[in-house]
């Protein structure tokens, strides 16, 4: 393990371990002792706080937004995608290996060293070489000045990008949001056929459904937690179109269930 693991969010991991408990392409690369343990510290806490029975709302918001979002970057038909804040991820994995489409992880130091290291021990040869030619990492600072050049380079050439941000913009505050989302689109420049998907969390009204959630997130950021949600649909829409983009639309839920799933996806086109 390299020696600046500890700078990497625990909530890498235990998203990391969520994705091979629900079964996704590739998701087993990336299981660590790391990841069993904060999942299993978070199923330890479901039952001191009663949360337990059933499948829990974080996991079934884990399941639908990650599936939400792979369904609509396929329907994009995409010559590239790019995932900031790629993290423990497979996506990008199953995208180049198994779809043939050129794939680039955004993320910090640290975090991507862990991801290759974990590739080098895991991956198959086979897989290995798929991932020479389809895949690779760029290290990069969404939140640096020179982040929407950096991508710009990163997408030049391609027809129909698409940048996917899961798990990553809602940890911010507003303004540092709004700093994110105009960054991304000014990378697009005038690419019509450009898209941004990102998870977007809208406040709701049933706080004791989303206790043990909170509590699981602040745990698991070290005691940060996650800034309040979007008040409506209209807020977060609000947010893309103040950073430039003249589309954008919150999809469909998979998860209809009560209570509600705790994030939505957006998709937003310059």
């Amino acid at each position: 393990m390299p020696s600046d693991s500890a700078k990497i969010s625990p909530t890498a991991y235990y998203t990391a371990q969520t994705w091979v408990r629900l079964g996704l392409p590739h998701a087993e690369l990336f299981a660590t002792r790391r990841g069993r343990l904060f999942l299993g510290l978070y199923r330890v806490l479901e039952r001191l706080t009663g949360a337990e029975g059933g499948e829990s709302l974080l996991l079934r918001t884990l399941r639908n937004r990650h599936a939400t979002l792979d369904a609509a970057v396929l329907a994009c038909a995409p010559d590239r995608v790019v995932e900031l804040g790629a993290g423990l991820s497979p996506r990008t994995i199953a995208l180049a290996a198994d779809h043939a489409i050129d794939c680039i992880d955004v993320d910090l130091p640290a975090m991507l060293a862990r991801k290759r290291e974990l590739l080098a021990r895991h991956a198959s040869p086979a897989l290995k070489a798929s991932l020479a030619r389809l895949w690779r990492c760029e290290t990069l600072d969404i939140t640096a000045p020179e982040f929407a050049d950096r991508l710009r380079t990163i997408l030049a050439g391609a027809a129909r990008p698409v940048v996917v941000a899961e798990g990553l913009i809602g940890y911010f505050a507003d303004p540092t949001k709004l700093q994110i989302v105009a960054a991304i689109r000014r990378a697009f420049a005038d690419n019509p056929h450009a898209t941004c998907l990102a998870d977007v969390r809208i406040s709701n009204s049933t706080p004791e459904a989303t206790r043990t959630l909170r509590l699981g997130i602040r745990i698991l950021t070290r005691n940060r937690g996650a800034p309040p949600g979007f008040a409506s649909e209209p807020a977060v829409l609000d947010l893309w179109h103040r950073a430039g983009f003249t589309h954008a639309e919150l999809l469909p839920l998979r998860d209809t269930a009560d209570p509600p799933v705790m994030s939505r996806i957006l998709l937003a086109r310059p």
